[in-house]
């Protein structure tokens, strides 16, 4: 088993330091060299992958090539998306990531990513639009979100460590509550259609950030919404 890596930003490192944990062997690819070996780790910014996986194949037609964003489009028979539904730092300890598997199944590659140590499962030929939207507003808009809340309490005078604590648990308390329970779990103003509270939090994010503010109201609407009907979409 051949492994080639290329790349070294967020992903990239990330992978480097999960090879070496499951004493996997690997090569670092260099864009010059000719690509000898089974397969191919490319942790590259989407606008590299295309003509990166052009030079691959044209080099070695046999080679498995795993690019890690759903966002480009497969057009080589041995290419292939192993997607950690995940946010991924330089520090991310890869064992603990699910990952989602795309592409022509393949035995090969499928034995390869066992024999490395990757939790993952085989999902389908190509992920459809909906599932990069799912990822977006469970991670990017958590992120988000995260961050407002926690400069809101700052600027209420909380220190660093309380605002941690504090957002931490009502996230951690709100997801558990809806993954026992669905849309009858959400809590708050909203699911009680308690318009007055609710109008009382947009004044106030009116004075901060206009545009923030109505966002706030409109999803405010939109769990009252849910949860009189049981459903989202």
């Amino acid at each position: 088993m051949k492994i080639l890596l290329a790349g070294s930003g967020k992903v990239g490192t990330a992978l480097k330091f999960f090879f070496e944990k499951n004493n996997v062997p690997f090569k670092v690819h260099l864009k010059d060299k000719k690509p000898e070996g089974d397969v191919i780790f490319l942790a590259l910014p989407d606008s590299s992958i295309k003509s990166s996986v052009k030079d691959i194949s044209s080099g070695n037609k046999e080679i498995k090539i795993v690019q890690f964003t759903p966002a480009v489009e497969l057009v080589h028979p041995n290419q292939f998306v192993l997607h950690p539904y995940a946010s991924i730092s330089k520090e991310t300890d890869m064992t603990t990531i699910f990952f989602t598997l795309w592409g022509k199944r393949d035995s090969v590659l499928e034995g390869i990513l066992n024999e490395c140590g990757f939790n993952y499962f085989y999902a389908g030929d190509f992920p459809g639009s909906g599932y990069h939207t799912s990822a977006v507003i469970a991670g990017n808009f958590t992120q988000f979100f995260y961050l407002a809340a926690r400069q809101i309490l700052e600027k209420e005078g909380f220190s660093d460590l309380q605002c941690e604590k504090l957002i931490s648990q009502l996230i951690d308390t709100s997801l558990r509550n809806i993954i026992s329970s669905g849309v009858d779990g959400i809590t708050g103003p909203a699911s009680r259609g308690d318009t007055g509270t609710v109008e009382k939090d947009s004044s106030f994010l009116d004075s901060e950030n206009r545009d923030f503010a109505i966002i706030f109201k409109k999803i405010n609407e939109l769990i009252t919404k849910a949860v009189k009907s049981g459903n989202i979409f």
